[in-house]
C-alpha cells in the first residue's frame, strides 16, 4: 500500500478515510518532517485538511529544510480558504 503521505496529492478525503481505518498513520512524518496536512495543503485539498483537522492531526509540525508551517505553505500557494481554516484551528 502507498503512503498516505504520498497519496494525498492525488486523492480525496473518502479515500484517506479509508487509509486511516485500515490503520495508516496520518501523522507519520517524511525525512523532511512533513506529514499528510502538509500535503494535503501543497496540493490544495480543501476537504482533505478539514477531514485531517477533524482527525486531530498534528497541526503545529514544520517541514525541514525551513522550518515551514501549514499555515505558511497555504499562504505561499494563495490557498485563502484553506488558510482561514487553518487559522480558525490554531
Amino acid at each position: 500500500m502507498l503512503g498516505i503521505l504520498y497519496m494525498l496529492i492525488y486523492i480525496f478525503a473518502g479515500v484517506v478515510a479509508l487509509l486511516l481505518q485500515n490503520g495508516a498513520d496520518m501523522n507519520k512524518k517524511t525525512c523532511m518532517g512533513a506529514n499528510a496536512l502538509t500535503y494535503a495543503v501543497k496540493g490544495g485539498h480543501g476537504k482533505t485538511v478539514s477531514f485531517l483537522l477533524d482527525k486531530q492531526i498534528e497541526f503545529d509540525m514544520r517541514a525541514l529544510p525551513c522550518e515551514l508551517s501549514a499555515m505558511f505553505v497555504a499562504a505561499l500557494h494563495g490557498y485563502d480558504a484553506i488558510l482561514r481554516m487553518l487559522a480558525d484551528r490554531s
